[in-house]
């Protein structure tokens, strides 16, 4: 089903309450922009080999997702880049994909505006010159959803959620570390089928351990998390997991289970396994022996290194620093070329 006969559908069954939405999307896409245009200003003396301007459409505002209203990395990079008067040998491409999309899954978009700032974006992504690196941001949705085979080889995506070349923390916000003390083994709070069940992962954690975790679901998921020793952390929609991130914050010990490729950032710099449990699906057997073959020394150690990274490269202030270091590994376009001709698409 394409997008106008989407909206056409939820117009017609919700009239009055959809277009109120829209009304109400219409305000806040006006409000964003007034906030954007002193990044605006910022940018009137710098060099178009910094940054690409595009047009304001494809900088919507921030997205609502589990009652969390943003920022979201990509409006957060963006301010930071200006703020901070960035340059590096890329140049950047602001593009929000992640507003877009979100937004338009919730056609917050009439069928015309969805098809206009479409077509701006593919335009935006046509105009890259092929003898030029650029690079871009991709949060927890991704562009490949619907045309990825089409993104310029040229163009370095820092993603978080696994639909891009250069891995990045999946992260909602700026909680601060804390870790209280724990009282559960291994939880998991969340959803086990749906769209978050990519290949079957989430079933497959339960039926391996469902006697060793503590599975539910609902509001106190974070409290739960709070008080667990080790966290379950599939993979979902994407092969990264907010639950990682969410798990790091409190001091909970992530057991990140993947599938086709495991999906974690500054491997140049963190020993992950320092800090987490990293486990393929197919040796999800092997997760209650690794569990148990944590002491209590093990544990506290662990604690200890992730409070030490947490500030250096799991807040956005982090994320965004850490992009700007690891653009400076890429001085050539045989180096961005590397990395980007392996893309793999899910």
């Amino acid at each position: 089903m394409d997008y106008a006969t989407e909206f056409q559908l939820k117009l017609s069954k919700e009239p009055i309450k959809h277009r109120l939405r829209l009304l109400q999307f219409q305000y806040q896409r006006i409000k964003h922009r007034l906030r954007l245009q002193q990044f605006d200003r910022e940018l009137c003396n710098r060099s178009a080999e910094s940054m690409i301007t595009v047009p304001p459409s494809l900088q919507p505002p921030p997205y609502k997702y589990r009652d969390y209203q943003g920022p979201w990395i990509e409006d957060y990079f963006y301010k930071f880049w200006v703020k901070n008067r960035l340059q590096s040998h890329l140049t950047y491409l602001p593009i929000f994909f992640d507003g877009f999309f979100l937004h338009s899954q919730t056609h917050k978009y009439t069928p015309r505006e969805f098809e206009h700032i479409y077509n701006q974006m593919q335009q935006v992504l046509q105009d890259v010159h092929d003898d030029r690196g650029y690079f871009t941001i991709l949060g927890m949705y991704d562009f490949p959803i619907w045309d990825w085979h089409k993104f310029p080889k040229n163009v370095l995506v820092f993603s978080a959620n696994g639909g891009g070349d250069i891995p990045i923390p999946l992260v909602k916000g700026n909680p601060p570390f804390d870790c209280p003390s724990k009282e559960i083994l291994v939880s998991f709070m969340g959803n086990l089928g749906g769209s978050s069940n990519r290949g079957g992962v989430r079933q497959r954690m339960y039926e391996a351990l469902k006697d060793l975790a503590y599975f539910g679901q609902g509001p106190h998921w974070r409290s739960v998390m709070e008080k667990s020793i080790f966290t379950l952390c599939p993979r979902g929609l994407g092969r990264a997991s907010f639950r990682l991130y969410e798990a790091l914050s409190v001091g909970s010990i992530p057991i990140y289970i993947w599938d086709d490729m495991e999906w974690l950032p500054y491997q140049d710099v963190v020993d992950w396994s320092q800090i987490i449990v990293s486990v393929h699906v197919d040796k999800l057997n092997q997760i209650p022996k690794l569990v148990k073959g944590h002491s209590e020394a093990d544990i506290r150690d662990k604690q200890q290194r992730i409070k030490k990274l947490y500030n250096r490269f799991f807040t956005f202030d982090a994320v965004c620093e850490n992009i700007v270091r690891m653009l400076e590994q890429f001085q050539t376009m045989d180096q961005i070329l590397q990395i980007t001709q392996c893309r793999r698409y899910e």
